[in-house]
């Protein structure tokens, strides 16, 4: 039988890290659409993991970029096994890091719409994004190297 493994985690700060955007030059249609690139990554510290959230929205329409940010989430841990020769998390459960990630999207979402208030962002908010899509390479890039 597989032990489960406990890990406490606890959301201990916010922070934008890069925010810009330009109105685009011609007048916004009313059903007019954006893409959005989100890209996340995972770093550990000593009881602590960062998940930073980049965003990019383009004009659907023209494809010129329109805004980018980049946040970071921060979350206070307990129970997380470090590799004391690579700095790497050991066995971290798959849904940990869905859970921590969908946590820095949705805070990530909200930072988006308040920065963006009284100009067109307010009216595009980052889609529903998987977070479980992430969790493949966030567990690869956070594997311990073999010998070390």
């Amino acid at each position: 039988m597989e032990q489960k493994k406990n890990i406490g985690f606890q959301f201990s700060g916010f922070r934008i890290t890069a925010f810009s955007f330009k109105a685009p030059e011609e007048p916004l249609g009313e059903n007019e659409s954006f893409d959005f690139e989100t890209s996340v990554g995972v770093s550990h510290e000593s009881s602590a993991l960062i998940v930073k959230v980049g965003i990019v929205v383009q004009r659907s329409l023209d494809q010129v970029r329109c805004a980018t940010m980049v946040a970071e989430s921060l979350f206070s841990t307990e129970g997380l096994e470090v590799d004391s020769h690579t700095g790497a998390v050991v066995d971290v459960p798959p849904d940990f890091y869905a859970t921590v990630i969908s946590l820095a999207i949705s805070t990530t979402r909200g930072a988006l719409l308040v920065k963006g208030a009284g100009s067109f962002l307010e009216r595009v908010p980052l889609p529903i994004v998987d977070p479980k899509a992430y969790v493949p390479a966030i567990m690869e890039a956070n594997k311990p190297s073999v010998g070390g």
